[in-house]
């Protein structure tokens, strides 16, 4: 165990500061490399790392403060003109920048990283110098595994017999969604080719925590070459073979080139900066034209608190809202029994206070739980920049609208689906200069990511302005790819057809790469956003470029339903899914194709039979009195109900294991009068009804 000179408080202020620094240097670096005229910006950089090497040097981490040092040398001789900014410099200053990261996690973890920053400081030390060399691949650091006496007298006997023993390093994308579950399909896939002696990490410390980005394991073999098909089968990992007598040979996978994998931050949430967010543009070896003006603190009165005491304040507040729900059900009751009297007169006033306070109280925590969006798009400028320069593109990303806030819960889901959008647009979006130069268009191409609020959502544009989606080479692709057949692909519409690129598995790419390929991320960006109620759709034309929408509830906590019964149960459903409620008679109904549908508007909305679609599930009733009719994504359907309850402020609740998934319904809320209600799904309903009518 690490120990460094500061107590538990001081420790999470350290590590709350660190993170503010580490963010704006890293900022500051993508600005400085497109922006290196603004001495503002240097300033601003240089400030951070000094900073930062203090704070290190005063609770005694000396690693990062020597490291930072050599990090404020070469800045210094930047701030003072001594020094052009290159791409080669702003990368090594981004590496040291990923460096100190790791040093800081140290004091979080208290367990040592085995980093050893010596190659990195003596190239510092070398561009300060004006001998840095040639721009390569930073060569990682493998601390060795310690092997028992005992393993190492077994070395020695098997290789005696023939055996071979090899220390495997498996280096894991830095984008992978889950690092864990990769290093756990490399331990499996050595214990099928030997004996294990020793690994970093351990079997038992691999779970959905679990974000390294290398595993280790000393191996007992005497077939490496399936030791080597093993491995090369496991995607988002480049794994190196080095026999213990030391010789090396690399193991990629077959046909392609895996470069060394783009950083990307998986920050922890950053507690709230009065600082005003810089839209930045990032690029390859040209920079954009935007300027970042520098940030300028303002005196506001301000305290932090943790995010459990937050998360336990809205516990409490839902409670509230839902005695208060009840106790408006008892008022009720009680003026139906007893009608207006003065005791009951007086309690109605004080119910009226009470639920005016519970208001005000819910949009304060409501207000206290939101964040900046910025926390998440100010990690995409340093994706941008390494993607860009790693596929030799020029790219701009222009940033709007990161002052919109977010319930922080919604935030931690986006991340990773914003940066798989990004990351899309920049690979297959963004042509390389030549063709957009042949194209008549520019050379440096342009990602836009803007935030905006509307009404009870918040709407996430993500757009580029490459060569847009070609339909027809979807719609070969997807029959290729076995995703759907010639018959039903000729069939599908074009924004169906566009659809598929969210289907697990599918990628129009011709090569697999460490960028791209392996149709993995558009479906995970459709199953996160769905998961927070929120939607994604497409727009697209050749040529032009293509835009994708997000369109996400501001808070997953409390938020308005219309309240309906159906077979004498109570569901809920979310009132930013409700375009109108009707009261519809049989002969109103009719059958188009054997569905009932009606005629609102001159438009005509299929039906869903809330009783007949979850009869299976235990639910009867007779037919349908009202149709709620619903929207989601450029879908629009009916709900055929029994009785309209009104609308209710719902507090939503997991349904809990012993349940599990119900389709359509996504948990469930305690209405004023005790009863039990669902939550509608709109996602997962409409898709069902989706599949329904097309016989699917």
């Amino acid at each position: 165990m690490l120990e460094f000179d500061l107590s538990p408080e001081e420790a999470d202020l350290f590590l709350q500061e660190a993170e503010e620094l580490l963010l704006q240097l890293n900022e500051g670096l993508v600005q400085l490399e497109t922006a290196s005229g603004q001495p503002e910006v240097v300033q601003s950089i240089f400030r951070a790392a000094h900073t930062l090497k203090g704070s290190g040097g005063v609770i005694g981490h000396t690693k990062m403060a020597e490291l930072l040092h050599s990090m404020e040398t070469l800045l210094d001789r930047v701030r003072h003109g001594q020094m052009l900014v290159t791409p080669e410099l702003i990368d090594v200053l981004l590496e040291g920048a990923d460096a100190v990261r790791v040093l800081v996690g140290e004091v979080s973890s208290g367990q040592e990283s085995g980093l050893d920053t010596t190659p990195l400081r003596a190239t510092l030390s070398a561009f300060v110098d004006g001998k840095a060399a040639e721009p390569k691949e930073h060569q990682e650091t493998w601390p060795p595994l310690p092997l028992t006496p005992e393993a190492e007298a077994e070395i020695a006997l098997a290789q005696l017999n023939g055996m071979r023993a090899i220390e495997v390093r498996g280096r894991i994308e830095r984008e992978s969604f889950a690092p864990g579950a990769r290093a756990l399909q490399l331990l499996l896939a050595l214990q099928q080719c030997g004996k294990v002696l020793a690994c970093r990490p351990r079997l038992d410390e691999l779970d959905d925590d679990w974000s390294e980005h290398q595993a280790q394991a000393v191996l007992l073999t005497d077939d490496v070459d399936s030791l080597t098909s093993l491995v090369a089968s496991i995607s988002e990992l480049t794994v190196q073979l080095v026999p213990l007598e030391g010789s090396a040979e690399e193991v990629d996978e077959p046909g392609a080139t895996v470069p060394a994998a783009t950083p990307v931050a998986r920050d922890a949430e950053e507690a709230p900066r009065d600082q005003e967010a810089v839209a930045a543009p990032a690029g390859g070896v040209q920079g954009g034209n935007g300027r970042a003006a520098p940030r300028e603190a303002t005196q506001v009165k301000w305290v932090r608190t943790s995010v459990e005491r937050l998360d336990k304040l809205m516990n409490l507040v839902s409670e509230l809202v839902t005695d208060r729900n009840r106790l408006m059900q008892v008022r009720g009751d009680l003026l139906q029994v007893y009608g207006e009297d003065e005791g009951l007169t007086e309690l109605s006033d004080a119910l009226a206070h009470v639920s005016t306070i519970t208001d005000q109280l819910q949009d304060e925590v409501m207000r206290a739980r939101m964040v900046p969006i910025e926390h998440v798009f100010s990690k995409l400028p340093r994706l941008v920049r390494d993607l860009a320069r790693q596929l030799n593109k020029q790219v701009e990303l222009v940033i709007e609208g990161q002052d919109t806030e977010l319930d922080r819960t919604v935030i931690e889901e986006i991340n990773d689906p914003l940066v798989h959008l990004v990351r899309n647009c920049v690979d297959h979006g963004v042509e390389a200069p030549e063709e957009r130069t042949r194209a008549g268009k520019p050379e440096r191409g342009r990602v836009r990511l803007s935030a905006r609020s509307e009404e009870s959502h918040i709407v996430i544009l993500v757009e580029d302005d490459g060569a847009g989606i070609d339909v027809e080479n979807i719609r070969a692709s997807a029959v290729n790819k076995g995703v759907v057949d010639a018959e039903t692909a000729r069939n599908m519409s074009d924004r169906e057809v566009i659809d598929l690129i969210f289907e697990p598995g599918f990628s129009t790419a011709k090569v697999v790469s460490g960028v791209s390929g392996r149709g993995v991320g558009m479906d995970v960006v459709r199953t996160n956003i769905e998961r927070l109620n929120g939607s994604v759709s497409v727009q697209t034309e050749v040529g032009k470029g293509t835009r994708f929408e997000l369109k996400l509830p501001l808070t997953l906590a409390i938020f308005p339903a219309l309240m309906v019964e159906v077979s004498g149960n109570a569901y809920a459903i979310p009132l930013t899914s409700v375009v109108e409620a009707s009261h519809v008679r049989s002969e109103d109904i009719h059958s188009v194709r054997g569905r009932e549908t009606i005629i609102t508007r001159g438009r005509v909305l299929p039906i869903l039979r809330l009783d007949e679609f979850y009869r299976r599930n235990g639910h009867h009733g007779s037919g349908s009195q009202y149709v709620v009719e619903v929207r989601w994504v450029d879908t629009t359907l009916g709900l055929g109900v029994q009785r309209l309850l009104g609308r209710q402020e719902v507090v939503i609740k997991p349904l809990g294991r012993m349940i599990g998934e119900v389709p359509g319904i996504s948990g469930g809320t305690i209405m004023g009068d005790g009863r039990v209600a669902l939550v509608m799904d709109m996602p997962s309903l409409v898709k069902t009804a989706r599949r329904e009518r097309s016989g699917a």
